[in-house]
């Protein structure tokens, strides 16, 4: 998988668009230029109404393209992060194939295809760009209100997880390595309160302490990574609410 790219447009109408608070309520002839060709790119220019700024996420840029027929989303990976978006890409890609084949009533939102066929498109100046079609009517929460709010989210990781448990997850590509590498993390975790500032040492002693006597947890990881009997499977792996 590809990329299209482009190399296009001065650099204040990147500095435009790259922020989080774009929002144009006009005639497609007045979008800056830049997302001119990225609405292009997917067909979506000619009956564009209104890009907003989207969501609370804190990693991508994201914004809600309005259209005259529906609505979709758009989203400027942060490449600065995710130095392979390309292998994001793919992972999707393959992990929506398995579901619309052996479970074609599960919705799992899949990015669109560029007019060339495409899953992003990339522009020299301000990055990968990706795009989903809005699903009408949903929602997102960010922090959880009640017990019901809670068991539906883990009710839905559930069965993302259960769905996947017979897709062979050394397909997938590793998008950040160690991230979820508690090994390192509680070294990491070591040297800071070893080499951090005092004052913050400090003040944190409580659950420094409290970390410390947990380290148990990050031992039986290390056992689960190198045993054979532990399976290895697709998780979405960033369930936090």
């Amino acid at each position: 998988m590809t990329a299209k790219k482009f190399s296009l447009f001065p650099a204040s109408v990147c500095i435009f668009i790259s922020g989080r608070h774009l929002i144009i309520s006009s005639p497609n002839s007045h979008l800056p230029d830049m997302m001119q060709a990225i609405l292009n790119a997917y067909g979506l220019s000619n009956d564009t109404t209104e890009v907003v700024a989207f969501g609370t996420g804190l990693i991508n840029h994201t914004w809600l393209v309005k259209t005259e027929k529906e609505d979709f989303i758009l989203q400027r990976i942060n490449h600065s992060i995710f130095k392979q978006p390309a292998q994001i890409a793919a992972n999707i890609r393959l992990i929506g194939d398995y579901l619309s084949t052996h479970y074609p009533d599960y919705l799992f939102v899949m990015p669109e295809k560029t007019i060339d066929g495409e899953d992003m498109i990339s522009t020299q100046e301000t990055g990968y760009y990706r795009s989903f079609r809005f699903v009408k009517d949903s929602h997102s929460i960010d922090v959880v209100k009640s017990v019901q709010e809670a068991r539906e989210a883990a009710a839905q990781f559930g069965k993302f997880t259960k769905l996947l448990a017979g897709f062979p997850a050394e397909k997938l590509h590793t998008t950040l390595p160690d991230f979820h590498n508690l090994g390192l993390r509680y070294e990491q975790f070591l040297d800071a309160v070893k080499n951090g500032d005092p004052a913050r040492i400090a003040l944190a002693g409580d659950l420094i302490a409290y970390l410390q006597e947990q380290k148990k947890i990050a031992d039986d990881y290390e056992k689960i990574c190198e045993s054979p009997d532990f399976k290895k499977r697709v998780t979405h792996h960033d369930t936090k609410i």
